[in-house]
């Protein structure tokens, strides 16, 4: 039967997936490496098996190193991949095809190591509306991070990498034997003698940056996050109400320039006249109410022309802009 043992339980910091990548700010960059291991069997693998290699995997990378000099931990391996090593699969990597055709030869993987950012700033509440908030950084924690992820590739070039690799997996195995467990997936490559680790190899690796362009800037103690949605809105806002603005004043002025000059001012105070009108020749015997109705007009003629530019469309705008600047 299969029970958990309490006293064996343990946890560790994890920088992986949803704790990981999904927040650039605490991993701006992961480390990607392929590799192709002899012997290993496709048929046992399992999650027991996976554990092994991530564990083995840190512990190889960091080989000879301090615990205060991690490049990672263990819990910042994820195995995005892993699938049976065909002697046909060489060629997609420019190399030459291993006799025997479809023969499975052992296993390939695809690892992925997380350099973690420890001085992200964690927001106080890590849960916000049921949202994870996300951490906040600089530019300046990247150049460091960046030369992790460098030693981290000289390590993956060693020529005794996978020896290094084996050998951790190796030394756990024989601790998980110790509590029963007797089959792996890496039993062949184990055996004294054999010749496996030798076949064995990194193929290639490489680093990906992730995103930390949309992450707010934090400094003196101040968030700049959703300002610049709002000054957005705002410039918008302004410029439509500028073009109105423009639009009602030039129009009229227009149109009384090609009045006919056939009607008469019947008060003196009524008379409204500009240098522009005198210019283009325009009559002053134009009163208010056939400006009322040159408005009225080509108010019309401007909504046929711009049905969405009348008061209720510009009220509309701004009512649809303040929405959806929220999202």
């Amino acid at each position: 039967k299969c029970h958990e043992e309490k006293a064996l339980e343990f946890t560790r910091p994890c920088h992986v997936q949803a704790c990981g990548r999904a927040d650039p700010c605490r991993v701006p960059f992961v480390v990607h490496a392929i590799l192709k291991m002899r012997g290993v069997v496709a048929s046992r693998w399992n999650k027991q098996a996976e554990e092994l290699l991530s564990d083995a995997f840190a512990a190889s990378v960091n080989w000879k190193r301090k615990s205060s000099e991690l490049l990672f931990e263990s819990g910042d391996v994820n195995v995005l991949s892993s699938s049976p090593w065909r002697a046909s699969d060489d060629t997609m990597f420019g190399e030459t095809a291993v006799e025997g055709g479809d023969e499975e030869l052992g296993m390939q993987f695809v690892v992925e190591a997380s350099i973690f950012n420890f001085n992200a700033a964690v927001p106080q509440y890590e849960e916000h509306k049921g949202a994870s908030r996300a951490a906040t950084c600089r530019e300046s924690d990247l150049r460091p991070l960046a030369e992790t992820a460098l030693q981290v590739h000289k390590e993956l070039s060693r020529a005794n990498f996978i020896v290094s690799l084996v050998e951790a997996m190796k030394k756990d195995l024989n601790q998980q034997i110790g509590q029963g467990n007797h089959v792996s997936a890496f039993t062949s490559i184990f055996e004294a003698g054999s010749n496996l680790v030798q076949q064995s190899k990194v193929v290639t690796s490489w680093t990906i940056k992730t995103d930390i362009k949309g992450t707010p800037f934090k400094g003196k103690g101040r968030s700049f996050d959703g300002i610049f949605p709002f000054v957005l809105l705002i410039i918008l806002a302004g410029a439509i109400a500028v073009y109105v603005s423009f639009r009602k004043r030039r129009v009229p002025l227009k149109e009384k320039t090609r009045e006919p000059r056939t009607k008469t001012i019947k008060s003196s105070t009524r008379r409204h006249v500009t240098r522009r009108n005198r210019r283009l020749g325009a009559d002053l015997n134009t009163n208010d109410d056939d400006l009322e109705d040159l408005i009225s007009r080509n108010g019309n003629k401007d909504r046929q022309k711009h049905p969405g530019l009348d008061e209720a469309s510009i009220g509309s705008l701004s009512t649809y802009l303040a929405r959806t600047s929220s999202r």
